[in-house]
């Protein structure tokens, strides 16, 4: 698939001017609008044997934005001030592997993705890498005890080290290096009352 896309700035991202004891968000009237393309192809594979289905995926993309709008900090102040800008140039480009098997009340969900995103400071020096790639692991698995109307739900999801960027005190947009961190979580859902609450 191939298409085109056209973002004009909010009202909030060229006017905001919002400030607390822990925000200092500043709009920036000076935005211009976001022009990207993105052209993607994916195979998908699924079968179901007596109770058992499962279904494999592989998706790959391709993005290309002109004047990206985003929320970065602004290095010269303090560590809650922020502001929107455009960028040069923003590119992403990946992949996308996922697996999913079901049987009965058992629903298992895992993949892998690798995504790049480019690097903007390479347009002023080459022997930087054009792209900063970024992987990620999902783990998700669920049980449906239908009989006491309880599910549970386990989520995991892993994201490799990556890069972000900021204004510098310069005025320029720099990279920084962020950690790989681990996001979990539990849910336990149970329904009432024919199902009238949960």
């Amino acid at each position: 698939s191939y298409g085109m896309g056209y973002r004009a700035p909010t009202l909030k991202e060229m006017y905001l001017d919002f400030q607390d004891i822990n925000h200092n968000i500043q709009g920036n009237e000076n935005l211009k609008a976001e022009r990207s393309h993105n052209a993607s192809v994916s195979l998908e594979y699924g079968n179901t044997i007596k109770v058992h289905k499962y279904s494999l995926k592989l998706n790959g993309f391709f993005n290309h934005k002109y004047d990206g709008i985003f929320l970065t900090q602004i290095a010269s102040t303090d560590e809650t001030s922020f502001t929107y800008v455009n960028s040069y140039k923003f590119q992403t480009l990946g992949g996308q592997l996922d697996l999913s098997y079901k049987v009965k009340h058992f629903d298992l969900n895992t993949g892998l993705s690798y995504i790049g995103t480019y690097n903007r400071e390479k347009d002023e020096e080459e022997n930087l890498k054009e792209f900063f790639f970024k992987p990620q692991f999902k783990f998700n698995v669920s049980y449906d005890f239908v009989k006491w109307g309880l599910k549970l739900s386990f989520f995991n999801k892993l994201v490799g080290s990556s890069w972000d960027y900021t204004l510098g005190a310069n005025g320029k947009i720099q990279a920084v290096k962020l950690d790989t961190y681990n996001l979990m979580d539990f849910t336990a859902t149970k329904s009432f009352w024919k199902k009238r609450i949960r």
